[in-house]
C-alpha cells in the first residue's frame, strides 16, 4: 500500500473510528485525548491536509470542551490540594463564601491550563489579587451607601433649620415613612433627587473615596504584573522545555478553540 494512502487509513481511524469507538475513553481519559490528538496532527502534517484537520480538531476540541473540563481538572485535584496546602488557608474575611471562591478559582484555572506548579502559583496570585480587588469594590459602594446620611442633611440644611435636618435625616435614615416622604415633597420643591444624596455623600468623603480608589489600582497594577510575568514565564519555558509541555497533564483548550475559530473563518 502507498504510504500516502496507508496515512490516510490511519487518518481516518483516529479521527473518525477511535472517536466513534470509544468517545467514554476519550472524555474520561484525558491522556488518551492527548495521544489522539498528536497522532492525528502527525498524520495530517505527513498528508498535508492542513484543512481536514482544522474541521476534525475543531470537532474533538468542542467535544472535549463540553464533556471533559471536569474530569481533567480533577485528573490534577491531588496536585491543586497539594498547592493549596502550600499556600495555606484561603484568603476569604467573614460573610465571604468559600464555594464562589472556590468556583472562581476553578474556572481560572480551566482558562489559562497552568502546566505545572509555577504557573499554578501565578495562577493563584492572580485569584487573590482578583478576589481582594472586587472585595474592596463592594467595600467602596457600601461605604458610600454607610454615609448617605451626612450628604442628606448636607441638602437638607438649605430648605430648612438644622435641628430639623438632623431629625429628617435620621428618620430617613432608619426608614421612617413619614420623614421619607417630607423629604421626598421637599426635594420634589426644590427639584433635587436623590442621586444628588449620593453625588453630596460623595464630596463630602471624596479623601477616603480617593483612599479606596488608589488602593484598587494598586491592586490591579500588581494582577496585571502577575498576568505579564506568568505569559513571559510560559513562552519561555514552553521554548527552552518542549518536552515538559507535551508530558503535562493539562490539556490547553483554547488550542482547539482557536483551531475551531480558524476553520470556521
Amino acid at each position: 500500500m502507498h504510504l500516502r494512502d496507508s496515512l490516510a487509513l490511519q487518518y481516518a481511524e483516529v479521527c473518525d473510528g477511535e472517536f466513534q469507538a470509544r468517545p467514554d475513553e476519550i472524555f474520561i481519559n484525558p491522556r488518551h485525548f492527548r495521544k489522539l490528538w498528536n497522532k492525528g496532527q502527525r498524520i495530517c502534517r505527513r498528508l498535508n491536509d492542513r484543512s481536514r484537520w482544522l474541521r476534525v480538531s475543531a470537532h474533538l476540541g468542542f467535544k472535549m470542551a463540553k464533556s471533559s473540563l471536569p474530569g481533567r481538572f480533577n485528573s490534577r485535584s491531588n496536585k491543586s490540594r497539594d498547592l493549596r496546602a502550600l499556600l495555606g488557608n484561603l484568603p476569604l474575611l467573614e460573610g465571604e463564601d468559600p464555594e464562589a471562591f472556590d468556583t472562581f478559582y476553578r474556572d481560572l484555572v480551566r482558562f489559562f491550563a497552568p502546566a505545572n506548579i509555577i504557573e499554578e502559583i501565578y495562577v493563584r496570585n492572580y485569584v487573590d489579587l482578583s478576589w481582594e480587588i472586587e472585595r474592596y469594590r463592594r467595600d467602596l459602594a457600601n461605604f458610600i451607601n454607610a454615609n448617605l446620611y451626612w450628604g442628606l442633611l448636607d441638602l437638607l440644611q438649605p430648605l430648612c433649620d438644622y435641628e430639623r435636618a438632623q431629625q429628617l435625616a435620621k428618620g430617613w435614615s432608619t426608614g421612617a415613612p413619614q420623614d421619607t416622604q417630607t423629604i421626598e415633597q421637599m426635594f420634589a420643591n426644590a427639584g433635587l433627587s436623590r442621586d444628588q444624596i449620593r453625588a453630596q455623600t460623595m464630596a463630602i468623603k471624596i479623601n477616603d473615596i480617593e483612599r479606596f480608589n488608589h488602593l484598587i489600582l494598586i491592586l490591579e497594577t500588581r494582577r496585571d504584573s502577575v498576568i505579564r510575568e506568568f505569559d513571559r514565564f510560559r513562552t519561555t519555558f514552553r521554548m527552552l522545555h518542549p518536552e515538559a509541555v507535551q508530558d503535562a497533564d493539562v490539556i490547553e483548550m483554547e488550542g482547539p478553540r482557536r483551531l475551531q475559530a480558524s476553520s470556521n473563518a
